[in-house]
């Protein structure tokens, strides 16, 4: 982490995984969208108006982005003081939108605190690519590594639908 060689993120399953940090601008993207929609459709189930979250989202980026590191402690708190309901239940949706938004990574702890970083601080210009091919690389991968395996067997370890 210290070196920035890998990355923690939401990706595969919307679970936090650690991967090459080079291999970012492609990865990140196939999940983002998903986990996304995850997270606005609890938090509005949640009674957090779509208001509320943008203005907390709004805080949390400001403070990221003069800092460029934050606690999550801290991301929520500053979310809290612009309107956004910070609960138990809440806060793990914000810091999702927050790193799946592509404003933060989750960078090295502080003792028992996780801490954003400013992602084009932490991994400069990613490298982008379009979805099928980024698919086609993930696909390929897993093969190579569980193979012989099936279709569904990567859907099911990637938390895609076969479609």
């Amino acid at each position: 982490m210290d070196e920035r060689s890998i990355i923690r993120h939401w990706v595969m399953r919307m679970t936090v995984h650690l991967f090459p940090a080079e291999d970012f601008g492609w990865l990140a993207p196939i999940f983002a969208e998903r986990i996304k929609g995850f997270s606005l459709r609890r938090l509005a189930a949640l009674g957090v108006s779509d208001a509320a979250r943008d203005r907390g989202l709004a805080a949390a980026r400001r403070a990221l982005e003069a800092d460029g590191r934050l606690t999550r402690t801290e991301a929520l708190r500053r979310a809290a003081e612009a309107g956004f309901p910070a609960s138990v239940q809440t806060r793990t949706h914000l810091s999702m939108l927050l790193v799946v938004g592509g404003d933060a990574c989750i960078g090295p702890d502080e003792g028992r605190e996780n801490v954003f970083v400013a992602t084009r601080e932490w991994v400069g210009e990613p490298e982008r690519r379009d979805r099928e091919d980024a698919l086609a690389e993930l696909a390929r991968r897993y093969f190579a590594a569980f193979a012989p395996a099936t279709e569904r067997d990567f859907a099911f370890w990637s938390g895609l639908p076969l479609r």
